[in-house]
């Protein structure tokens, strides 16, 4: 076999996680923690999410994460980040994404309080596009919030973290599971009532107040 074809077969990023350089801790989430990396194979600086598996032993822990992967795979959108590759080993499940290098819209929120109305405007159509895309394929987010809003060097808004997204092919009336963060979940999730794509525009309001104000409208 020809060097070519070899280098052909490659994948492009590692499948391993000897194939990344490790670097700073990015954010701990309660799954697990996110690194900044660099694919020896590619020299590309991502981020991997480590998924420890003792905290996977309910089935509905394992469903986040197969879910999250099933739905983060298909989506490719500017303003959606992108999953590059996934793997496992005996002791955790990668996740490998892309990187975003501002991190949290969060943290740019506490730094400044809050923000003037051209960032506000020009983030908020970001994430509506993103969000437009999501429920174009069906998919609801039903955890949009600041903390999974993420910057890239040249602050362009990627929407992040799929592990409690859905597909939602239809009115479901047993669609009643609350989940998500208080703050922003829409009256028909808190009332334990059938809900759909509208939670997320929902949240969409909520983000727009708190980018705004400082604060989300609902203190729960």
């Amino acid at each position: 076999m020809s060097a070519e074809s070899k280098a052909a077969e490659m994948p492009a990023y590692g499948r391993n996680v000897e194939d990344y350089c490790i670097g700073r801790l990015l954010g701990r989430g309660s799954f697990g923690d996110v690194y900044e990396a660099k694919c020896r194979n590619t020299g590309k600086a991502v981020a991997i999410k480590m998924i420890r598996k003792e905290i996977l032993q309910t089935k509905t822990m394992l469903e986040h994460v197969v879910r999250e992967v099933e739905i983060h795979c298909q989506l490719r959108h500017p303003h959606v980040v992108e999953l590059y590759e996934y793997f496992e080993d005996v002791s955790r499940v990668y996740l490998v994404t892309e990187l975003c290098e501002k991190g949290e819209l969060l943290t740019l929120l506490r730094q400044r309080g809050s923000l003037d109305i051209e960032a506000a405007r020009t983030y908020f159509a970001q994430l509506v596009s993103g969000v437009q895309y999501l429920h174009s394929h069906c998919i609801l987010h039903r955890d949009l919030k600041l903390s999974n809003l993420l910057l890239t060097a040249d602050n362009n808004l990627k929407i992040a973290d799929f592990g409690l997204a859905a597909a939602v092919h239809s009115a479901d009336p047993e669609r009643r599971t609350i989940c998500g963060t208080p703050n922003y979940m829409s009256p028909e999730i808190v009332s334990q009532e059938p809900y759909s794509l509208a939670a997320d525009v929902w949240a969409l309001g909520i983000t727009l107040f708190t980018f705004i104000t400082g604060t989300p409208p609902f203190q729960v």
